[in-house]
């Protein structure tokens, strides 16, 4: 699966590494201070208070350069008003993960309705300079799935195969019905 990762911070970053680490051609967009670190060092990652830090070279982009199979984008809410713009002209799926209230309709007013899904992120951490301390995984946190859904509750063929790709990742994920809710 070509995947752009939109959005650099802890959820985008994390989510870049463990799919890449899992042989997926993705690339993780990022601006500013964040993409030159990313150029440099590449995805530092760390347990939370862990000492060792991993590295993990995802490919990182300052704009969107192609077609993707699926654009996942992890951006706060005050952000969002700008993603829809930089992805009108770019062919894929595009995945909100991210606390959203406002309905889909937004959205995909710009991009096309018809590309639009919507999740909610179910790990965090904080920045540490550059490196990303994610919490340790438990058994609750193992049980507790992503979810994902078509914005009009149906359960269509691209999102089980888009709950499959981050299953065989690793990341536990899961269709859900009601996400728009």
């Amino acid at each position: 699966m070509k995947l752009l990762v939109y959005g650099a911070g802890v959820c985008g970053s994390l989510f870049a590494a463990r799919m890449h680490q899992a042989g997926h051609d993705v690339s993780l967009l990022a601006r500013g201070q964040r993409l030159t670190a990313l150029h440099r060092q590449g995805v530092r990652l760390a347990e939370e208070n862990g000492p060792a830090v991993k590295r993990v070279p995802v490919p990182v982009i300052e704009h969107p350069d192609g077609g993707y199979d699926l654009i996942t984008v992890f951006v706060r809410t005050h952000q969002v008003d700008t993603v829809p713009e930089t992805l009108a002209g770019v062919p894929g799926d595009v995945l909100f993960l991210l606390n959203w209230a406002a309905g889909p309709e937004t959205l995909g007013a710009v991009i096309g309705h018809q590309r639009v899904l919507l999740g909610f992120p179910t790990t965090g951490g904080t920045m540490d300079g550059d490196v990303v301390r994610y919490r340790r995984s438990n058994i609750i946190t193992r049980r507790v799935a992503m979810p994902i859904g078509e914005p009009d509750g149906r359960t269509t063929p691209r999102l089980e195969r888009i709950v499959e790709t981050f299953r065989t990742a690793g990341i536990n994920a899961k269709t859900e019905p009601r996400m728009n809710a």
